[in-house]
């Protein structure tokens, strides 16, 4: 005899996979975050406690004074 299974709601389902996917993100965003805090610190640049909406902005701040920086941005 087979017995009744719980089975969540189609709704539940789908919340559930959208936080799931949020979270992925928001693992990725660090990851990249911390990847690009790597490579400015081999060139002796440190990043600093900068809140994440204004790390695109010190990024080009803190390298401008870079000759690597103004080459690769020379080539665009």
């Amino acid at each position: 005899m087979v017995s009744p299974v719980h089975r969540k709601s189609v709704p539940s389902q789908e919340i559930r996979a959208l936080l799931g996917a949020r979270k992925q993100l928001q693992i990725k965003v660090i990851d990249f975050e911390q990847t690009i805090r790597g490579l400015l610190r081999g060139f002796g640049l440190k990043v600093g406690d900068v809140s994440r909406g204004k790390l695109p902005a010190r990024i080009p701040e803190l390298a401008a004074g870079t000759s690597f920086w103004r080459r690769s941005s020379s080539r665009s």
